[in-house]
């Protein structure tokens, strides 16, 4: 009888849990997903980042963390490649996971290469992204066009890619806004 008992709550339970995770919304993992909005605190200002607040542009989003040797080396050419295209049509977001946010700051103060880096940086010491987003590792990258579409997903930006990345923004760029 206890074990007639016990085996019941346990299909209830993980019957319980199935019906959870199956209700949970799926978030933009790739190509043609609308891109899911967020609100996090800026990193360098006294402000907050959202994906909203570049609606119209074409928007290259990008997940990094100061511990992480390809986010580091990839940072200098994605601020470039930011600085060669109207911000009125383009924006580079990143967002740092560090757990301490120091570490990102002190990073960019250190580290940028001699580069600019005037961008929003928003805060996600949580790693909340990582549930919005659904990406596994970072460097995580996502090429949102104007209408807040998914147009490609990357998942370790590098010098070699560039080139590619910006006749493909260009190419969104001159593309019709249907907002």
């Amino acid at each position: 009888m206890r074990a007639s008992w016990y085996v019941h709550l346990c299909v209830g339970l993980s019957l319980f849990v199935c019906l959870q995770i199956t209700s949970l919304p799926v978030f933009a993992v790739e190509k043609g997903d609308i891109a899911p909005d967020f609100m996090f605190p800026s990193l360098l200002e006294n402000n907050f980042v959202s994906l909203s607040d570049y609606k119209g542009k074409v928007v290259f989003l990008d997940f990094w963390s100061a511990w992480c040797a390809p986010c580091r080396d990839s940072l200098p050419h994605l601020a470039r490649m930011r600085n060669s295209f109207s911000p009125e049509h383009f924006e580079l977001v990143s967002i740092d996971v560090d757990v301490e946010p120091e570490d990102a700051i002190k990073f960019l103060s250190d580290n940028a290469a001699g580069i600019p880096i005037n961008h929003p940086i928003a805060m996600d010491p949580g790693a909340i992204s990582a549930e919005l987003y659904r990406y596994t590792t970072i460097p995580a990258s996502y090429l949102i066009d104007k209408n807040g579409i998914i147009e490609q997903v990357h998942a370790n930006v590098q010098a070699k890619d560039i080139d590619g990345l910006k006749r493909e923004i260009s190419k969104l760029i001159n593309s019709r806004y249907e907002g």
